[in-house]
């Protein structure tokens, strides 16, 4: 800046010393008079320039700035950068915002043997949840999601404020879960089937989204969870919301980077202030909305649950056992209801499951070699076998299904799933059947 008005000040001396050649004494005087007037001012201004430069370089540092990761091998976007991060500039700024996102677009179609019903075919949007997430000065952290799948109607999904006390425990306000099993802690973008387990499914009722507190901690091979919840802002009528308690713990013994063991036990205990209870589910796969595996409604003052799980990796090689039990109770008299659930898989092109001990849970895979990086992708072959039983009081059903998929993830961010499901309940409703469905999945 001040070299700039030098250059003018030198300018403007010379162009009046080519006037003053053949100017006379008194000229010359008033020449240099001007001359001096017109330096202090370019000084002046420059001083004040030079004042106000540092206000302008604050105002620029405000400006909010979108950091994308890079591939330090071609500069490209990397395969498995998450969405872009966006953050104050300020030196001392802590908070941050990203979004995030996930659509699941489904095809099913039926192929009905025994029973009265016409199972309902098509294409749907199973997921279509849009939000952020992100910190906030002071240790807390923040996320916002809602999905629309449903048409014209938003619901709403976690959305809460976690103030995480140290790098290994948080304690979580608002809308959110205390998972009840392996299943329903595996987010749906990284569950190995479509749909999860029936029997995590129907045991969910006292465990899915609620209101409410709960503290998550945990160390290198083990994680428990705890909370307290009334009932949830997507129930129809608030009238029927209760209060309950519930907790998870879980333990790796064996854990290495391919390997390991995976235990744990959760448990939940729900009262609901209308009394009455009805559970069930559809076949696992998911377009009709008929469940041949239910309960019918009945009295339940209150319920506790119970859920044991066991997992293990061995390189490409996973399997997964859940047994899950409900008691009700009331005055009119005391039920139960259990189910369990086996599965197997195995990735063909050499990858293992992820797994967080933190979480105690499966995380997001990553393909050794993704599509457009010198590979396809990764490939996996499973199978899964599960039974319930929701017979009480000669009333309910009970049944099993067969569940085959192949999933292809061409890259960490996009997965193609292809599930073949063989269902047969008996009792309270007869119905068997098999089932085929077709899913895209795009995850940010």
């Amino acid at each position: 800046m001040r070299k700039a008005s030098s250059m003018a000040i030198a300018l403007i001396l010379a162009s009046n010393g080519l006037v003053a050649d053949d100017a006379s004494e008194q000229e010359l005087k008033e020449m240099l008079k001007r001359q001096a007037q017109q330096i202090e001012a370019l000084t002046k201004r420059l001083s004040q320039l030079e004042a106000s430069l540092p206000v302008l370089v604050n105002a620029t540092r405000k400006t909010v700035v979108a950091v994308e990761p890079k591939n330090k091998d071609n500069g490209m976007l990397a395969q498995h950068a998450p969405a872009p991060m966006y953050a104050g500039a300020k030196k001392k700024s802590k908070y941050t915002v990203k979004p995030r996102g996930r659509v699941e677009f489904d095809t099913v179609v039926y192929d009905e043997e025994d029973g009265g019903r016409q199972y309902r075919e098509g294409s749907q949007f199973r997921r279509a949840r849009l939000g952020v997430q992100g910190k906030l000065a002071g240790g807390f952290e923040y996320q916002i999601e809602a999905d629309f799948a449903g048409g014209d109607k938003a619901k709403l999904d976690d959305t809460y404020l976690r103030y995480r006390i140290n790098a290994k425990t948080a304690v979580t306000f608002g809308y959110h879960k205390v998972y009840h099993s392996l299943e329903s802690a595996t987010s749906d973008l990284n569950a190995t089937f479509m749909e999860r387990h029936m029997v995590s499914n129907i045991f969910e009722v006292g465990a899915g989204g609620k209101m409410g507190a709960s503290v998550l901690t945990g160390g290198s091979n083990w994680s428990g969870q705890f909370g307290v919840f009334a009932g949830s802002p997507n129930s129809g009528d608030k009238g029927k919301d209760g209060w309950g308690i519930n907790g998870r713990l879980t333990w790796a013994p064996y854990l290495e980077e391919d390997r390991l063991i995976h235990l744990g036990i959760a448990a939940y205990y729900r009262n609901e202030d209308d009394d009455l209870l009805s559970i069930g589910d559809r076949p696992e796969i998911r377009r009709d909305s008929f469940k041949p595996f239910a309960s019918g409604e009945f009295q339940a003052e209150s319920y506790n649950y119970v859920n044991a799980e066991f997992a293990g990796v061995a390189g490409p090689f996973s399997a997964q056992f859940e047994y899950g039990r409900m008691s009700t109770s009331a005055t009119v008299g005391d039920r139960q209801f259990d189910g369990y659930s086996a599965q197997v898989g195995y990735f063909l092109t050499g990858e293992s499951l992820p797994y967080s001990a933190h979480k105690g849970a499966f995380g997001k895979l990553k393909p050794h070699k993704a599509l457009g990086a010198g590979g396809w992708g990764a490939f996996e072959l499973a199978a899964r076998y599960s039974y319930v039983d929701l017979r009480d009081a000669a009333s309910g059903s009970f049944g099993r299904n067969i569940t085959l998929g192949v999933n292809w993830y061409p890259t960490a961010n996009v997965r193609f799933m292809l599930n073949a499901v063989d269902f047969e309940a008996e009792g309270a409703t007869d119905e068997s059947g098999r089932a085929y469905g077709v899913r895209t999945q795009v995850r940010w």
